[in-house]
């Protein structure tokens, strides 16, 4: 990383105000994005603070955690983030029930990190991905989804559907056959027609198929 990058990547870290951790972000920029160990626990820092703060945090900070990719802390940030979304996602079910747009906010930033650093050093965050799929995918989740949380699937398809394919092909296979059985396993209409479009996703290079430019499919439609 040069001066620009450094300076560029220390402004938008900043500029998140993330309220835990701000010794160990102004330990990082001093090392000039080098200190591994601060890096981890920023990346911890960032979940939380993505998760915990609503959307707008999120996609801020999946961006900030895109400009590290190639400093020389990436390894420990990337640490960081992975201990720190697994935590979130063992406690899913509580999440789910009782702190449901945390649980969202959790979806969203699971794509948006996927979409902002790839799958470099990030080998056990993509995992979660497709965990994240295969738990709302099958009984007994899958009769019991709620509209939003279809719509996080459908985002994320749209976001990183070809980053998927790219990186983990026969993973990405075998998620396609999880979202066939979950289409002919479902009851609820509603839930089916938008099943149904993570299935029109696959067959169209990860784009709205023509006339299907909404993505909210409601009951009875």
């Amino acid at each position: 990383m040069g001066p620009k990058e450094i300076g560029e990547a220390a402004d938008q870290l900043r500029a998140l105000h993330i309220p835990n951790n701000v010794a160990e972000l102004e330990q990082l920029v001093a090392s000039e994005f080098r200190d591994e160990g601060a890096a981890e626990c920023v990346g911890n820092a960032i979940v939380q603070h993505a998760i915990e703060g609503g959307t707008n945090c999120c996609k801020q900070s999946t961006k900030a955690c895109g400009l590290l990719v190639d400093s020389p802390c990436f390894p420990g940030l990337s640490r960081g983030l992975h201990a720190s979304v697994a935590q979130y996602f063992d406690c899913r079910e509580r999440l789910r029930q009782e702190h449901f747009r945390m649980w969202i906010s959790f979806l969203n930033f699971v794509s948006d990190i996927y979409a902002n650093i790839g799958n470099a050093q990030s080998g056990e965050l993509v995992n979660i991905v497709f965990q994240v799929f295969d738990y709302l995918l099958r009984a007994p989740v899958l009769e019991t989804l709620k509209i939003e949380e279809l719509e996080c699937l459908i985002a994320s398809l749209l976001s990183i559907g070809w980053g998927l394919e790219r990186d983990c092909p026969d993973r990405l296979s075998q998620l396609k056959d999880l979202i066939r059985d979950a289409f002919i396993d479902v009851h609820e209409p509603w839930a089916r027609k938008m099943i149904l479009l993570l299935l029109e996703l696959g067959a169209s290079g990860w784009k709205l198929p023509p006339g299907r430019q909404r993505i909210l499919l409601f009951t009875g439609e």
